[in-house]
């Protein structure tokens, strides 16, 4: 009995989240309706991403049964780990093991992003700013790594 109540209370609990999410949605999409600006319509559709994923975490956690919608919501970020694993995390390997190789990367997509190149300087902005941040925390480490042996070679 205590099972069935608490996927009853999960499911209130989702249902509530959603129309949170929903109700902004709407409120979003009657700004543009009444303005006609972009960024509502962005806001509204943004939001409706957010509560499909918030429902589908919470039917994962709950155990729930999935849907066909839920498989679509899983299954692009599926897609994005498994290019991440196979493409971004081998060339994240070859650029460290280059000398000056990860700085190189970063400043020459920093510098691409500043041309026009008809939309693919987003493209390299973000390349740039993803290995950028790779980049500082490999000098994180390496600084870490380097006080820590610091503290070893002083204990000796």
């Amino acid at each position: 009995m205590t099972s069935s109540s608490s996927l009853k209370q999960h499911r209130q609990q989702r249902y509530a989240l959603l129309s949170i999410w929903s109700f902004f949605a709407v409120i979003s999409l009657l700004a543009w309706c009444f303005t006609q600006a972009f960024m509502p319509l962005i806001m509204s559709f943004s939001v409706l991403c957010i509560a499909l994923l918030f429902d589908t975490l919470l039917r994962y956690v709950g155990k729930e049964k999935r849907s066909p919608l839920d498989w679509l919501v899983i299954l692009p970020f599926k897609a994005i780990w498994f290019a991440l694993q196979f493409l971004y995390a081998p060339l994240l390997e070859i650029l460290c093991k280059i000398p000056l190789g990860l700085p190189l990367f970063v400043g020459v997509n920093v510098y691409l992003s500043t041309l026009d190149l008809w939309g693919l300087e987003n493209v390299f902005a973000l390349l740039g700013a993803v290995f950028g941040l790779n980049w500082i925390l490999v000098l994180y480490v390496s600084f870490l790594s380097w006080l820590s042996s610091l503290a070893e070679g002083s204990e000796n």
